[in-house]
């Protein structure tokens, strides 16, 4: 198991994350298999580090679908 940590900037972690955390419910749905834990203004990723790979090299869309400043894996 990998994990890796995203910082999420944005100006309204609330609208980021939807109303009862909607849109998180939503990235949970498109990657069924990562463990995805918020925190504040961190996501945590667990999984696969294929699955992982994959979530990041979709951030750019993840960003403007979901309004985000920016999204910055650490």
């Amino acid at each position: 198991m990998t994990e890796k940590s995203i910082y999420v900037d944005v100006a309204d972690l609330n609208r980021f994350y939807g109303v009862r955390d909607s849109n998180l419910e939503l990235l949970k749905r498109h990657f069924p298999k990562l463990k995805i834990i918020s925190r504040g203004d961190t996501i945590k990723l667990i999984g696969d580090e294929i699955e992982i790979s994959e979530f990041f090299h979709q951030r750019i869309e993840l960003r403007a679908a979901l309004g985000a400043d920016q999204l910055e894996g650490e």
